[in-house]
């Protein structure tokens, strides 16, 4: 029915706004980079709730995190892991729990990929 569309739309729309609204003062940057950190931070937020029903980053504990980037992402390139993280991070900063969180989400994702050298002999 109508109803139930606009109720299903209205859910969305309100999580998609959220994170929107809640990031606001914390993303900067060009018009593209906004986007995409933006639509990495919802990525982020909505694997999180899929997998927790937490869907508000104040619900979110470090291990949420950390799953993510261990698990979730287990498969994706170093370069977009990376990304993640940085988005991550800005999400973590605005939660005010950087200093606590970061030590505890060691990983390969928390360094941009190094481009392999060739050593001249």
């Amino acid at each position: 029915s109508n109803r139930n569309h606009e109720l299903i739309f209205g859910q969305q729309f309100k999580m998609t706004f959220s994170m929107e609204k809640y990031l606001g003062g914390v993303l900067k940057g060009a018009p593209e980079t906004y986007e995409r950190e933006l639509a990495q931070a919802k990525k982020i937020q909505e694997v999180i709730h899929s997998r927790w029903k937490a869907s508000e980053p104040e619900q979110w504990k470090h291990k949420y995190l950390l799953w993510f980037f261990k698990v979730y992402q287990e498969s994706e390139k170093a370069e977009t892991r990376y990304r993640y993280w940085l988005t991550a991070k800005k999400i973590m900063k605005r939660l005010g729990k950087e200093d606590n969180w970061i030590p505890r989400l060691k990983g390969s994702w928390t360094e941009p990929q190094r481009k392999k050298t060739k050593v001249k002999t």
